[in-house]
């Protein structure tokens, strides 16, 4: 779980140690608790930290945090997948104290010299909640903002540790307490569309002034939306699997992996028919790759690509004649960095797309 910060991996363990010793606390905690909640963050961290949270409130960084709206809206599709096979299921929001704590929020936004007009605290669950009213209707939403922020004014509770991002013990109990209502309600009432409505009145959160449009929303929402008629394929072959449909390039440590020559197979259950493939192999550090890309069409393979002698490093792109494709093979025969590191026998796999 310590993050890739060094290209020297030793270095990422060090500054990890340092940065728990620097911040832990004394204060006493009751059992239970994850190691996150035994730390503090220095006045100067814990501003920088929470100004950052503010980003999501921000309209100007929007085009930035599509691709976290986009694992949002994966994540709604699989809840109503989930819903639609008779399975219970919820989604909640939790509520960064930024969002509910209107003195913290005013010192953030003081130190960082940013002006509080231009963020709209409401904006990320306009956002949900426009994504679950089209791809999750039968998904009940709880944010659990508005009770946050009216336990705060009304009793003075902070409900998160005193540096640290973390709901403390009266914040977990809170949640808890709203969560086991909203499902009573929701799933054990005995009169549905009486409880229809105390659930939407209840599941409502803290919305503030809005600066963003339900119509600007909806546009901006348009890139995810446009993908809706995309069926997403079964993986298999993958050591470890991270998100290869999430639009995401070169991000830090964001690609799936597999052993050389274990084929990666990605199969659908309706075939699209393609156009083109486009897959991103990892390459920041200069490595490339040897690979072969097989298309499974009328329950034959088909060779696409043979890149073992001109190996790969970044984008693969490949041209289909519109074929409905059953299933997509790619295996890795080489890597680069084998020969300075044998325990590096992967191919890294950051993206894959198809146009149909």
């Amino acid at each position: 779980r310590v993050p890739l910060k060094f290209p020297l991996r030793m270095l990422d363990y060090i500054y990890a140690a340092w940065m728990s010793h620097k911040t832990r606390t004394a204060a006493d905690l009751p059992p239970g608790y994850n190691w996150a909640a035994l730390t503090e963050l220095d006045a100067e961290d814990f501003a920088r930290t929470y100004f950052t949270f503010m980003d999501n409130f921000d309209a100007l960084k929007l085009p930035d945090l599509l691709p976290g709206y986009q694992q949002i809206f994966l994540l709604l599709q699989e809840a109503q997948a989930l819903a639609d096979q008779g399975i219970k299921v919820a989604v909640v929001l939790g509520p960064s104290e930024p969002m509910v704590n209107d003195t913290l929020r005013e010192n953030v936004l003081a130190k960082a010299g940013a002006d509080a007009a231009r963020f709209e605290l409401g904006l990320p669950a306009r956002i949900i909640g426009q994504m679950q009213q089209r791809v999750a209707a039968d998904v009940p939403l709880l944010d659990l903002s508005l009770a946050f922020r009216e336990r705060l004014l009304a009793t003075g509770e902070k409900l998160y540790f005193r540096q640290n991002t973390h709901w403390d013990l009266a914040g977990n109990q809170l949640a808890g307490e709203e969560i086991s209502r909203f499902l009573l309600q929701q799933w054990f009432a005995p009169e549905p569309a009486q409880v229809q409505a105390q659930v939407a009145v209840s599941s409502a959160g803290w919305r503030g002034p809005e600066l963003v449009s339900d119509a600007e929303i909806k546009d901006y929402l348009q890139a995810l939306f446009a993908e809706t008629k995309k069926v997403l394929p079964k993986v298999t072959g993958i050591a470890r699997e991270m998100q290869l449909f999430d639009g995401i390039v070169a991000g830090e440590n964001n690609w799936a992996m597999a052993e050389l020559n274990q084929a990666v197979e990605l199969l659908w259950d309706e075939p699209p028919e393609m156009s083109q493939l486009k897959i991103s192999f990892y390459g920041a550090d200069g490595r490339h790759y040897g690979v072969l890309v097989e298309v499974k069409v009328d329950e034959g393979w088909q060779l696409l690509a043979d890149r073992r002698a001109e190996t790969v490093s970044g984008e693969l792109q490949i041209k289909l004649n519109r074929q409905p494709v059953q299933a997509i093979r790619i295996t890795g025969t080489f890597n680069s960095e084998q020969a300075e590191n044998p325990a590096n026998h992967y191919i890294h796999i950051e993206e894959f797309e198809w146009m149909e």
